[in-house]
């Protein structure tokens, strides 16, 4: 007997979308824990329980929300040398735009919130993973020395790329590309004139 694969209803697509956007549009206005079911219900145009049938809070719809912006980032950065990250991260960072600029308001309203690092994270964590993998056969130290340094190096690399963002961005992204990359590779002692 022939299985036929189930193709998403458009309904529920359309759906999830309406709440993604009334979600992102109330997280312009609040912080996500003030945001309740019921706003979010109505200005989705959609009632509470439709709303419970595909999620069991806010929060659940804002970790889909970066789990979609992190799965399209790494699906776009499969090109990237890892490698060269930490020489210059602006290949990295250029993709990160090109994702966001996909759905620029539900993304920038992630990155702007300040409380909000749970994307930044996110992200991180996916590229620090990918380079543990790239780098443990090239360097004579322990799998869990290597996770602390990409840690400090990814963390800080995507919290610097998340203030420029959300500055007015007179510095220009190869800027502070090459200042990250400075100090990745010398540490703030590369700014110290001697």
């Amino acid at each position: 007997m022939e299985t036929k694969t189930k193709k998403p209803d458009l309904r529920v697509k359309k759906t999830k979308r309406l709440i993604h956007n009334a979600v992102a549009t109330l997280m312009k206005e609040k912080e996500i824990s003030s945001i309740t079911v019921k706003e979010v219900a109505e200005m989705a145009d959609i009632n509470r329980k439709t709303f419970y049938n595909y999620y069991a809070n806010v929060g659940q719809v804002v970790s889909e929300i970066e789990d979609k912006v992190v799965e399209a980032l790494d699906s776009t950065m499969r090109d990237i040398d890892l490698r060269m990250v930490m020489h210059n991260p602006s290949g990295v960072f250029q993709k990160l735009i090109e994702v966001m600029n996909r759905n620029p308001e539900i993304s920038s309203c992630l990155m702007e919130m300040n409380s909000n690092v749970s994307l930044v994270t996110k992200i991180a964590d996916e590229i620090k993973a990918r380079a543990g993998e790239h780098y443990i056969g090239q360097v004579s130290i322990s799998r869990e020395r290597l996770d602390l340094i990409l840690e400090y190096e990814f963390n800080g690399m995507f919290s610097a790329f998340r203030k420029w963002f959300n500055s007015d961005r007179s510095l220009s992204l190869e800027e502070i590309s090459h200042d990250i990359s400075l100090i990745a590779i010398q540490g703030f002692g590369g700014f110290v004139k001697g």
